[in-house]
């Protein structure tokens, strides 16, 4: 699935990130199910508040680390992985889309 960068990423109900023995997991409350984030996969998690575009992650990644290369893919990567789990949902400010 192609991913637009208007496109508003939001967490599905249920979820809590917890650091459990060094990792941090997201844990679905009601399935009692576990999903491993990398470092840089929590960043995104966290950036998935309903409010940021995935242009607006994009950037505000871009700012935090300037030297990263390739930031837009890996950002659409995680976006699309987060959605393949049914993790997290994308919505548009447009409601026609």
């Amino acid at each position: 699935m192609k991913i637009p960068h208007e496109a508003i990423p939001q967490h599905k109900k249920g979820f809590m990130l917890q650091e459990m023995d060094g990792e941090m997991l997201l844990y679905h409350t009601a399935e009692v199910t576990t999903t491993y984030l990398n470092p840089s996969a929590v960043v995104i998690w966290q950036l998935c508040d309903g409010q940021l575009t995935v242009q607006a992650i994009i950037d505000e990644l871009a700012q935090r680390f300037p030297d990263a290369a390739d930031l837009s893919q890996d950002v659409v990567t995680t976006l699309q992985d987060f959605l393949s789990r049914d993790l997290v949902e994308l919505t548009w400010l447009n409601s026609d889309e």
